[in-house]
């Protein structure tokens, strides 16, 4: 595992370790009711699992900025991340308020609704009821991403995780006036209040990255035809620009204020600091994109990933497997070093085939076209370099010289391709850690 996953792993525990550092447990053997004395602990344990589910979802904010690049460049295993905290720290602010209702003595429906008794209780029961809306709304994002993610737009469902900031300010609210932990120890509060401060420079930031104030602006200068749909455009620096490495991918924004798609970077020109993102008609940002006008201004962050950098087996050839603008991580490796390089490269049908020239060119019989919607009969005139259907395992034994063992595998496409291919090598005795996949999706 690389050094900064094990590092941010670290900083998250670390964290989490004050709230225990802090905490004065109360003796339980001193308590002579031991009904009470159970209940109390689980009180404390129900403060503890809300306190600790705040801070993982105050991570959730944290991950959920690209200013965390700086430090970690593989956004997508960060991305990751970002899901599984998301999970259990639902789990723990769902745990909260059940253990707190059961130490109370109450039913559940006073997750709902106040009972007689505190009802006269002005500020305790608004403090509750905040902590209730917090609650509400974590669970309608949890539920909607568990049962409707794919069902939504990618935006629709990212408006609807802008809800999530609101939660932090409520939590905020909530846990001090009620909650005994952090009342009983000042260095705990101190501890809070650093958070609460940490959520809100990040939020602040966030804000500010959404208007482009930490972007790079770029000018559209040349636009390509690469085929029917898809285009390469080209563009140059206005301020600083950005220098991706092999592989990475950048966020592209065509507004001031707005949401930034990403796209791999297609051709870096060095000297100039233009780059190239080629780009195919697949939704609503895209067709606004290939609106652009030669002159215009976008706005680009980045580069992430770390794509075609990971540390493969050593002693093992690479071999390329890409579907349609999938493959845009590869170009500029196949460029600059495709020595021992074979590149399976599925497409629809011959037109359908981006820098189909010049992969032949530096790949030469190094390249294997499959086609899914050109018959058998259409491919023959075209050589033994095209093959009809999907890549398979198959396909890959016929043309690689080796047992399929002794390569490293790379793959980067429309999400079922990859998912195939990754299944056809694991069946096929490959190691997982021979398999590296670039995925955008979240």
């Amino acid at each position: 595992m690389k050094f900064y996953k094990i590092t941010l792993y670290l900083i998250i525990l670390a964290s989490i370790l004050p709230i225990f550092l802090f905490i004065d447990f109360p003796d339980y053997s001193a308590i002579s009711d031991k009904s009470l004395a159970n209940d109390l602990y689980i009180g404390i344990f129900a403060s503890i699992i809300g306190l600790v589910g705040g801070i993982l979802l105050l991570w959730l904010v944290i991950l959920g900025n690209r200013f965390i690049d700086k430090v970690i460049p593989d956004l997508i295993w960060v991305n990751s991340l970002h899901k599984k905290i998301g999970k259990y720290g639902y789990l723990f602010i769902l745990m909260h308020p059940l253990l707190t209702i059961y130490s109370y003595g109450e039913n559940l429906l006073y997750l709902f609704l106040p009972n007689e008794l505190t009802l006269n209780q002005t500020e305790f029961e608004t403090h509750v009821a905040i902590g209730r809306i917090a609650f509400y709304t974590l669970t309608f994002i949890a539920l909607t991403s568990i049962f409707l993610r794919k069902k939504l737009s990618y935006r629709l469902w990212k408006r609807m995780h802008f809800l999530s900031y609101i939660i932090f300010p409520l939590i905020f609210i909530h846990a001090p006036e009620i909650g005994s932990l952090l009342n009983a120890d000042k260095s705990l509060m101190l501890y809070w209040d650093l958070l609460a401060l940490i959520f809100a420079i990040t939020f602040i930031f966030k804000i500010l990255f959404h208007f482009g104030l930490f972007r790079s602006k770029y000018r559209l200068v040349e636009v390509k035809e690469i085929t029917h749909d898809t285009k390469e455009f080209v563009f140059e620096p206005v301020n600083t620009p950005i220098l991706p490495k092999m592989g990475q991918y950048i966020y592209i924004q065509s507004d001031e204020i707005g949401e930034g798609h990403p796209f791999t970077v297609a051709r870096l020109d060095k000297q100039t600091k233009k780059l190239s993102l080629a780009i195919k008609t697949s939704g609503d940002f895209t067709r606004k994109l290939l609106k652009l006008n030669v002159g215009e201004i976008v706005l680009l962050d980045g580069a992430y990933g770390v794509f075609t950098q990971e540390d493969s087996i050593q002693g093992k050839e690479d071999v390329y497997i890409a579907g349609g603008i999938g493959i845009t991580p590869f170009l500029d490796n196949l460029r600059h070093c495709s020595d021992e390089k074979h590149l399976f490269f599925g497409n629809k049908t011959v037109n359908d085939i981006p820098y189909s020239e010049e992969l032949d060119k530096i790949l030469g019989e190094r390249i294997t076209h499959v086609l899914s919607n050109q018959s058998s009969e259409e491919l023959e005139s075209l050589g033994t370099k095209f093959k009809s259907g999907y890549i398979s395992s198959k396909i890959l034994k016929d043309y690689l010289k080796n047992d399929l063992l002794a390569y490293n595998f790379y793959i980067c496409g429309p999400p079922v391709m990859m998912k195939f291919v990754e299944a056809e090598l694991k069946n096929s005795g490959v190691s997982s850690k021979q398999i590296f996949m670039e995925r955008f999706s979240i």
